[in-house]
C-alpha cells in the first residue's frame, strides 16, 4: 500500500515509513515502485498513448509479478486501450 496509495494520501508515518523503504531499497524495488506509480498515474489521466511505452518499460524490468499483470493486459489490449480513451464504461450493466 505505501507504493500504490497516493503520497498525499499517506500519514506522515506511512511516508516516513515509505522513505525509509525506498531508501533501503534495491533497485528492483525502485523500479516497481516507479512502474507501478506510472501506470496508476496513466490511468487517472486516461493517457492510452502511453500504455505502449509503458508495457515495453515492464518488458525490459525483469520484474515477473508486473511481467506477468502485463501480459494480462495484452490479452485484451483493445480494451484496455478503450478504457483508457474513453470516458463509460459497462460498470453499471455489471453492478
Amino acid at each position: 500500500w505505501l507504493i500504490i496509495l497516493d503520497e498525499d494520501k499517506l500519514d506522515d508515518d506511512e511516508r516516513a515509513a515509505r522513505s525509509r523503504m525506498l531508501a533501503a531499497a534495491d533497485t528492483q524495488l525502485t523500479t516497481v515502485d516507479r512502474l507501478v506509480r506510472q501506470f496508476i498515474q496513466l490511468v487517472k489521466e486516461r493517457r492510452g498513448h502511453d500504455l505502449d511505452q509503458w508495457l515495453k518499460d515492464v518488458a525490459g524490468s525483469g520484474i515477473k509479478a508486473l511481467q506477468s499483470f502485463a501480459k494480462g493486459l495484452r490479452t485484451d489490449l483493445t480494451a484496455v486501450r478503450n478504457a483508457l480513451r474513453l470516458g463509460w464504461s459497462n460498470g453499471q450493466t455489471e453492478g
